[in-house]
Parts: C-alpha cells; structure tokens; sequence
C-alpha cells in the first residue's frame, strides 16, 4: 500500500473495520440469544 492510497482510504477503511466488528459482535450475540432458547 503506498502512503497516498492509506492517507485517502485510511478513514474509510477503519469506519469499515469497525462497522464489520459490530456487526460481528451483532451477529454473535443474536446467534447466543437463538441458541439459548432454540436447541440446535
């Protein structure tokens, strides 16, 4: 990566980042309601 491209993308790409962390943090806590009440 050349410091351009990270300069420009660089906040974009942490608002990514941390957009997929909540929605993984999301996605675990919704998959750890489910499996409390529903046996897989």
């Amino acid at each position: 990566m050349t410091l351009n491209s990270d300069g420009r993308g660089g906040k974009r790409e942490k608002i990514m980042r941390n957009y997929v962390v909540l929605c993984n943090q999301k996605n675990l806590s919704m998959v750890g309601e489910n499996s409390q009440s529903y046996s897989y």
